[in-house]
């Protein structure tokens, strides 16, 4: 049997290969489950403990040697709904807290926060967020002065794929870059809907990409190990977006 069809329901990869050899083995030691097991003593032993606890496991002790023997397969039914009553009882308490963590969160969106996204993965999560709430009516605007050489060609697949689902959802942008970037970024949006580029004179450098939509901007780091951070607040957005028409109107 395929010991993932054990970890679906909620047992880990060692207790389903224990449970299982012990069905085939019947009553028998810990030294007979690490064979069959491949398993070490101490992972045996905690897997052990842990499917007794889950009434999946009982034991007894002969001449100072303890036994183990699998339940039944029946008591995975019952396994299974203690889990369900567990979550049924916390579903019940979240329920209960769920008044004060809203009104936590009211709080906290009121006063507006920042928070702070690092590598690949964790720029992908904050422009998960900004696509989540663009909309057609948006004014999605992006001041973005120069990109790390190092990572030009992987910024350039990165943001690309991002602008295609921007483009599906009709978000228009505008967008500033440097001149030393025209042939190669400038010219990926140039090709792209709903877009307008504008160009700022050679030798204005920052790593830092300015993306400014609804009540938020996203500060994107973008050199070797990218990183950003997100703010939240209404008043700053609103700072950075007169900036940008300032910086719009002087652009070419």
């Amino acid at each position: 049997m395929d010991i993932s069809n054990l970890e679906k329901i909620g047992l880990t990869k060692g207790e389903s290969k224990i449970y299982l050899g012990l069905l085939e083995t019947g009553s028998t030691t810990t030294g007979t489950i690490a064979k069959k097991t491949k398993l070490q003593k101490s992972a045996i032993y905690f897997c052990l403990e842990s499917l007794i606890d889950k009434g999946l496991v009982t034991h007894i002790t002969k001449n100072n040697i303890k036994y183990f023997e699998a339940s039944s397969p029946k008591r995975l039914l019952d396994y299974l709904d203690k889990k369900e009553n567990e979550i049924k009882d916390k579903k019940e308490k979240v329920k209960e807290i769920l008044p004060d963590l809203f009104a936590s969160m009211d709080i906290k969106e009121k006063q507006g926060s920042a928070k702070i996204f690092e590598g690949w993965n964790g720029m992908k999560s904050a422009f998960d967020i900004m696509l989540k709430e663009l909309n057609s009516k948006d004014d999605y605007l992006i001041y973005s002065v120069c990109i790390d050489p190092i990572i030009e060609e992987r910024f350039r697949r990165f943001i690309g794929k991002f602008h295609q689902k921007r483009e599906a959802i009709k978000t228009p942008v505008k967008m500033i870059v440097s001149e030393e970037l025209r042939e190669s970024i400038g010219k990926d949006r140039e090709n792209e809907k709903r877009t307008e580029v504008k160009y700022l004179p050679k030798g204005l450098t920052t790593p830092t990409a300015i993306n400014i939509f609804g009540n938020k901007i996203i500060l994107a780091i973008w050199t070797k190990e990218p990183s950003a951070i997100l703010i939240d607040n209404q008043d700053v957005a609103n700072s950075f977006r007169d900036y940008f028409k300032i910086m719009w109107n002087t652009a070419k």
